[in-house]
C-alpha cells in the first residue's frame, strides 16, 4: 500500500482508479486487523469519493476496537463535512460496546486499555457533543487503571468544561496510584482553576510515595502561588524518602531565590533516610540541583553510609557534579571502603570525572586491590580515562 501511495499522484488521471480500486480490495483482504487500518489510511488522501465510501465500510467493519478507531481517524478527515458526525458516531458507539463488553483475558492483559485507547485515537476528531459522549463512556469504565488511562487519552482535546468533569472523575478514583497518575495525565491541559483543585486532590492522596508522584507531575504547570502550597504539602510529609523526593522535584521549578531553603531541607530529609540504599539513592537525585555548599553537606553524608554498597552507589551518583576539591574527597572516601568490589566499583563510577592527578591517584588505589578479579574490574573501568 505504501508504494501505491507514492506512485498514485505521478499516475495520468484516467489510470488512478483502476489502480486504486485494487489496492483497495487488496487492503480490505488483509488479515491483521492493524494492517488492514494501516493501509486504509495510506489510501485514504488518494481516494475518489466513491471509494472513500468503500474504504469507510471496511473500516468499519474491523472487530477489533483499536485498529478500527486507528482507520477510522485515518478516513474522516477526507470526508466531507457534513458526512464526518455520523460516522464517528457510530465509531464511538462501537467503541463504547467494545468497552462495556470487555472481559479479562489472561492471554491479553491490555486489551481493556486498547478498548480505552480506541477513544484517545477518536478524540481528536469529535465534535462537542461527541467529546461530551466519549467523556461518558470513559467514565462509565469499571476499571480504575483503564479509566485514567482513557481520561489521560481524552484531556488534550477536552474544552474546560469537560476537563472540569474528567477531573471530578480523577479525584473520585480510589486507589491512590491509579490517580496520581491520572492527575497528571490532566495537569498539562487544566487551566489555573482547575490546578487549585488538581494540587488538591493530590495532597489529600494518603500514601505518601503516590502524593508524590502527583505532585511530580502537577509541579511544572503550577503557578507561583501554587507552587508554595505544593511545597508545603512536600514539606508536611512524614516519609523523609518520599520528602526528599518531593522537594527535589518542586526546587527546580521555583524562584532561583526561592530554591536554596527548599534544598536544604530536601538534603536534610535525604539525609535522615534510615535504608542506605535509598539515602544514596535520594542524595543521587538532589546532586544535580545542589549548590557547592549543599554538595559537600551531600558528600559527607554519602561518606557516612555504612553499607559499603550504598556507600559506593552514592559517590557514584555525586560525582558528576562535585567540584575538584569535593572530587579529591570523594576518591578519599571510595579509597577507604573495605570491600575489594564495592571499592572497585566506586574507582570505576569516579573515573571519568576525575583529573590527571586524582585519576593517578585512583590507578594506585586500584592496582592495590588484593583480590584479581576486583582489581581488574577497577583497572578496566579506569583505563579508558
Amino acid at each position: 500500500m505504501l508504494a501505491v501511495s507514492g506512485l498514485v499522484p505521478h499516475l495520468p488521471p484516467d489510470q488512478r482508479e483502476p489502480v486504486l480500486t485494487q489496492a483497495l480490495a487488496a487492503a480490505t483482504a488483509i488479515d491483521w486487523p492493524y494492517h488492514r487500518a494501516w493501509a486504509l489510511c495510506g489510501l485514504a488522501p488518494h481516494l475518489p469519493p466513491d471509494l472513500l465510501t468503500q474504504a469507510l465500510a471496511a473500516a468499519t467493519a474491523i472487530d477489533d476496537p483499536r485498529p478500527r478507531a486507528v482507520a477510522v481517524s485515518g478516513l474522516v478527515p477526507h470526508l466531507p463535512p457534513d458526512q464526518r458526525e455520523p460516522v464517528l458516531t457510530q465509531a464511538l458507539a462501537a467503541t463504547a460496546i467494545a468497552i462495556a463488553t470487555a472481559i479479562d483475558d489472561p492471554d491479553d492483559p491490555d486489551a481493556p486499555f486498547d478498548r480505552a485507547w480506541a477513544l484517545s485515537a477518536l478524540a481528536p476528531h469529535l465534535p462537542p457533543d461527541l467529546l461530551t459522549q466519549a467523556l461518558a463512556v470513559a467514565t462509565a469504565i469499571d476499571d480504575p487503571d483503564v479509566r485514567a488511562s482513557a481520561l489521560r487519552g481524552l484531556a488534550p482535546h477536552l474544552p474546560p468544561d469537560l476537563l472540569t468533569q474528567a477531573l471530578a472523575v480523577a479525584t473520585a478514583i480510589d486507589d491512590p496510584d491509579v490517580r496520581a497518575s491520572a492527575l497528571r495525565g490532566l495537569a498539562p491541559h487544566l487551566p489555573p482553576g482547575l490546578l487549585t483543585q488538581a494540587l488538591a486532590a493530590a495532597t489529600a492522596i494518603d500514601r505518601p510515595s503516590n502524593r508524590v508522584w502527583a505532585l511530580r507531575g502537577l509541579a511544572p504547570h503550577l503557578p507561583s502561588g501554587l507552587l508554595t502550597q505544593a511545597l508545603a504539602a512536600a514539606t508536611a510529609i512524614d516519609k523523609p524518602e518520599a520528602r526528599a523526593s518531593a522537594l527535589r522535584e518542586l526546587a527546580p521549578h521555583l524562584p532561583p531565590d526561592q530554591r536554596e531553603p527548599v534544598l536544604i531541607q530536601a538534603l536534610a530529609a535525604a539525609t535522615a533516610i534510615d535504608r542506605p540504599y535509598s539515602r544514596a539513592s535520594a542524595l543521587s537525585g538532589l546532586a544535580p540541583h545542589l549548590p557547592p555548599d549543599l554538595l559537600t553537606q551531600a558528600l559527607a553524608a554519602a561518606t557516612a553510609i555504612d553499607w559499603p554498597e550504598a556507600r559506593a552507589s552514592a559517590l557514584r551518583g555525586l560525582a558528576p557534579h562535585l567540584p575538584p576539591d569535593l572530587l579529591t574527597q570523594a576518591l578519599a572516601a571510595a579509597t577507604a571502603i573495605d570491600w575489594p568490589y564495592h571499592r572497585a566499583s566506586a574507582l570505576s563510577g569516579l573515573a571519568p570525572h576525575l583529573p590527571p592527578d586524582l585519576l593517578t591517584q585512583a590507578l594506585a588505589a586500584a592496582t592495590a586491590i588484593d583480590d584479581p578479579r576486583p582489581r581488574a574490574v577497577a583497572v578496566r573501568g579506569l583505563v579508558p580515562h
